[in-house]
């Protein structure tokens, strides 16, 4: 694995993301604790993502409340063209759906297995990985990025085809 880009004081490669912004700190942020962190709507009680000053469903408020962090893989991709230094290819780009209510999908990678290995169903967890930004070089700030679980890869009952 490459460390082209920043790293961090323990030598770890830092993935760099967009600038921070008020309504996702607490999505980018939360990985110090190991919680992968998503915006939860108080009005109709829905989680959502991407991050959002109100809730797309119905404009209500928002906070943000911590998901359990698992689920499967819903669709992905294997991108082998390297478009940033700091992901060497070849590299899975899946949507995971979350455990914690049915239809609630955020992107991420699938790490910790080959490419190959990648199948719909597949049961995962989020870990995190230290990042930076353009605006917070230092900050603590973390990519969720998930791990294929031995809970069953969904492969068994066929829905292992992409």
């Amino acid at each position: 694995m490459t460390t082209d880009g920043p790293t961090s004081g323990d030598g770890l490669r830092l993935r760099s993301i967009p600038s921070v912004v008020d309504n996702d700190r607490a999505y980018w942020t939360a990985g110090a604790g190991g919680v992968l962190r998503l915006p939860f709507c108080e009005s109709c009680g829905r989680w959502f993502f991407p991050p959002a000053d109100t809730c797309p469903a119905c404009s209500g408020p928002v906070g943000f409340r911590d998901t359990g962090g698992t689920g499967t893989v819903y669709t992905f991709t294997v991108n082998v063209q390297r478009y940033r230094p700091d992901l060497p290819t070849p590299y899975v780009i899946a949507l995971i759906e979350l455990d914690d209510q049915a239809g609630l999908r955020v992107p991420g990678n699938v790490v910790g297995c080959e490419p190959d290995d990648v199948k719909i169903g597949m049961r995962v967890e989020v870990s995190f990985e230290p990042a930076t930004s353009r605006d917070e070089p230092d900050g603590d700030l973390f990519v969720p990025v998930f791990t294929p679980t031995d809970s069953g890869t969904g492969a068994e009952s066929g829905e292992g085809r992409r």
